[in-house]
């Protein structure tokens, strides 16, 4: 077993699209994944592509209302979402979504640097 992954390197990635179930066929395609679907209730069905049985990335639709554009995005491994999420904010960054617990995975937030490019925060856990 690897265990989670370090602090500072890429955790997880995450497409936001305007059609998933259009996407997904695309990324099996290139990359021989499966995939399989969690309901995330109100947000939406959540495509969790799989390679070798593990989960290497996840898809889901851009939510309504919001003013992000179809893109990946990266989640970084931190020790603790909340200080970090604070520290990156007191460095100017803008938050995209406040720090929040996913049920059997972690906690995870996501904000934008000063150029407007995304990523988030993750950390591993049973939340």
């Amino acid at each position: 077993m690897l265990g989670p992954p370090a602090v500072g390197t890429v955790a997880w990635n995450e497409s936001l699209t305007t059609g998933p179930e259009g996407a997904h066929p695309f990324y099996q395609a290139v990359f021989g994944w499966s995939y399989d679907i969690m309901d995330l209730g109100s947000a939406g069905p959540y495509h969790v592509f799989k390679r070798a049985g593990a989960g290497v990335a996840g898809m889901l639709q851009v939510p309504p209302g919001a003013i992000s554009r179809p893109q990946w995005v990266p989640y970084f491994a931190v020790a603790d979402v909340n200080a970090t999420f604070a520290r990156a904010l007191s460095l100017g960054a803008e938050p995209h979504v406040q720090p929040q617990d996913v049920s059997g995975v972690g906690r995870f937030a996501t904000v934008g640097d000063q150029t407007g490019a995304s990523f988030g925060l993750f950390a591993a856990g049973t939340a």
